[in-house]
């Protein structure tokens, strides 16, 4: 339906099903991001209809109406409603800043973003967008992450080319958009809807992000950017083979220190992980629970 449900965990049981306000159409894609150390959260949706819409929970009481907020909506009309075209992510370094990356037309070749400001009272406001410039296709799947230590976000997505192109973006809190060096890391990634891409960042140090990627071979191939000088790697880093090619991938960082765990699935529906040393800025080869394993 219009209006999507919740339910809370309180460690033991769940409760019982819960209405966040009614949305313009039926949920397709749902994004719910904690705003670090609080009880406050931002729930992103993207619907049937290619509508873009966000409900803020202000951290009182859950079955109070009026503690979950939703904004006037972003984007009326997107890409595609088939295709993961929202997203958001919290900054690292600024519990008040959040950035959504969206799009809000058919034949959309820029990216949008808007960034959230937190009062730290259970409210806040959304900045005016901005957009990135136009890609030579249209938007696919998009991504963003905030950058430990800054205030800035990087966002990614893959186009609808026939030999999808993975394309990156900094924005700072402003927002306004920076092309990075090399910013298009591959002409010619998995041609499926899913995102066959993450990034993340070594979350300690701040100074190294990777993205790791599927170029349609059975070699994972990865790239690092380095925030500082907003330049991604040349020439990609090879991951151990798999045994068909890669299709989708999924990093998860470590937010107590610079490690980042890799899952990668393949074409055989395969799962595979490995894990990036922070401190080495490599994969691990031992101990074997973090070396590559299939």
């Amino acid at each position: 339906t219009t209006i999507p449900k919740f339910r809370t965990w309180n460690g033991s049981v769940w409760s019982g099903q819960g209405s966040l306000p009614t949305i313009g159409g039926i949920p397709n894609v749902i994004i719910t991001k904690a705003r670090p150390s609080t009880n406050e959260v931002m729930i992103a949706f993207y619907d049937q209809t290619k509508g873009t819409n966000t409900v803020y929970f202000n951290g009182g009481t859950y079955t109070t109406a009026t503690n979950w907020v939703l904004s006037a909506e972003h984007a009326a009309t997107a890409q595609s409603n088939t295709i993961r075209m929202v997203d958001f992510a919290w900054s690292p370094n600024n519990s008040l800043k959040g950035a959504l990356v969206y799009s809000d037309k058919t034949n959309d070749k820029a990216l949008k973003i808007k960034i959230w400001t937190a009062d730290g009272n259970g409210s806040g406001n959304w900045s005016l967008q901005a957009a990135t410039n136009n890609q030579l296709s249209n938007l696919g799947a998009v991504s963003i992450v905030g950058i430990p230590n800054s205030n800035n976000f990087l966002a990614c997505n893959k186009d609808t080319n026939a030999l999808p192109r993975i394309l990156c973006y900094q924005s700072n809190s402003t927002p306004a958009w920076t092309n990075p060096s090399n910013q298009t890391l591959v002409t010619g990634s998995d041609t499926g809807i899913q995102r066959s891409y993450d990034l993340g960042f070594e979350m300690m140090s701040g100074a190294v992000g990777l993205v790791v990627y599927s170029d349609r071979t059975t070699i994972p191939k990865l790239k690092k950017y380095v925030p500082s000088t907003l330049t991604f790697d040349t020439t990609a880093t090879n991951l151990p083979a798999l045994t068909a090619a890669l299709e989708t991938v999924r990093i998860i960082t470590d937010t107590a220190g610079n490690d980042i765990m890799i899952i990668l699935g393949d074409s055989g529906q395969d799962v595979y992980s490995a894990v990036w040393n922070g401190s080495a800025d490599q994969i691990y080869t031992t101990p074997l629970g973090k070396a590559f394993s299939a």
